[in-house]
């Protein structure tokens, strides 16, 4: 089982000075990555140590899902990253996690899938909270102090061909950090699903593809931003525009 690779390697992500800003606004279509240069030295930015060009992060990442074949693909995506925790279950049987991730709707409607299994968990109060503010709310459970909602989609709807699910982890990954920055009650953990695998009707090899991206990106980000850097990131991400649509991902199964 194998995904064609990109016409770009990997070499071109190593990591710079500057900090990416991912705003969330009211409509997935709306979502706006900012990059703001920086002079400070990497370390200093990010608050953490690097390795060989690669910055180690500041939580751990443990992805869930029920779906046995699912938590195959992403064993097989992450084989790179030991560090990534692949669980096959439920979140809610984590021995431990300080944020669960949703990705649900713009519009913070939580009757469904694993939205509505957050709101059993956490409560209704959950579901009006991140109706008043997406990313990241407080829960008021004592070990499990927080839920990042990353909308993959507008209202209800299949998102293949898109690129949702990478920008929806994108987006939890940088407001972790963000909320790692400036809180005192730091994010340790964050316990993820399959994003875009339910309703958003993803393929499996797709989703994973787009969570190592994310995660990849994360973690290496570019020296500089320019032309050539931003069309090489954009080819391995593929999806995002008419193209995608017009031309899906060739995989090998």
């Amino acid at each position: 089982m194998q995904i064609s690779p990109s016409n770009q390697g990997d070499a071109h992500y190593e990591p710079a000075n500057y900090s990416p800003l991912f705003q969330v606004k009211n409509g997935c279509g709306e979502q706006v990555l900012l990059v703001k240069l920086l002079e400070n030295s990497f370390d200093k930015i990010f608050c953490g140590r690097t390795i060989l060009n690669k910055r180690i992060p500041n939580m751990r990442l443990i992805l869930t899902d029920r779906n046995q074949e699912f938590c195959d693909v992403l064993r097989w995506q992450f084989k790179s990253h030991p560090e990534v925790q692949i669980v096959c279950g439920k979140f809610e049987d984590l021995p431990s996690f300080d944020c669960v991730v949703t990705a649900g709707n713009s519009f913070g409607l939580m009757d469904a899938g694993m939205d509505l299994a957050v709101v059993r968990f956490f409560g209704r109060h959950i579901m009006e909270r991140i109706q008043k503010k997406i990313l990241i709310v407080p829960t008021d459970h004592a070990l499990h102090p927080y839920v990042a909602h990353a909308p993959t989609m507008r209202i209800p709807m299949n998102i293949q061909s898109t690129d949702h699910v990478y920008l929806a982890m994108w987006a939890t990954l940088t407001a972790v950090h963000r909320h790692n920055r400036s809180e005192s009650n730091k994010i340790d953990s964050v316990a993820c699903p399959g994003l875009g695998t339910g309703t958003g009707g993803v393929d499996s090899l797709e989703a994973a593809l787009q969570l190592f991206l994310a995660y990849e990106h994360y973690l290496r980000p570019p020296q500089f931003i320019n032309p050539s850097v931003a069309q090489q990131r954009h080819e391995r991400i593929y999806y995002g525009g008419r193209w995608g649509f017009m031309h899906a991902r060739k995989t090998i199964s």
